[in-house]
């Protein structure tokens, strides 16, 4: 079998937004392995003390390249991984890999409260991590209630 150029006709994003519409947001956890990434590859776990998401942005050079913050209830990273090197899209015959703009929202779990004042991020070796430490529960505090 010959290999082929990638058809640079296919708009990902469009179809990614029509999906949602119709079959909401939960379906893209259950076909994320099947479908072409639209962004970083990102990683997200909780441990009893911390919260923490990885993302991989390979060649990165400057903070200036990327944006990170919290929005309503969520991480919004934003950014551009460029390629490396030049090449037209009819040269592909394989990618796995992306590049491109991207916005990627990672939702933060319902019931946990994050320490956002110690928040933390990190990039290093192509790898952004980011550390949210989760709020201790503080003990109960007794309020005074005046009488009329």
């Amino acid at each position: 079998m010959k290999n082929q150029p990638l058809s640079s006709n296919i708009n990902w994003k469009s179809i990614h937004a029509q999906a949602n519409e119709v079959l909401g947001e939960d379906f893209w956890q259950d076909m994320a392995g099947l479908l072409p990434k639209n962004g970083p590859r990102i990683d997200v776990y909780q441990t009893e003390e911390e919260w923490w998401m990885s993302a991989e942005l390979p060649g990165l050079y400057s903070a200036e390249q990327i944006s990170l913050c919290v929005s309503g209830h969520g991480l919004v990273l934003r950014g551009e991984l460029v390629r490396p090197f030049s090449v037209m899209d009819h040269q592909i015959l394989r990618a796995e890999r992306f590049f491109g703009p991207f916005e990627c929202k990672v939702p933060f779990p319902a019931q946990s409260k994050l320490d956002f004042k110690e928040m933390t991020a990190h990039y290093y070796n192509g790898l952004l991590t980011v550390r949210i430490p989760l709020q201790q529960d503080q003990k109960e505090t007794k309020i005074p209630i005046e009488f009329a």
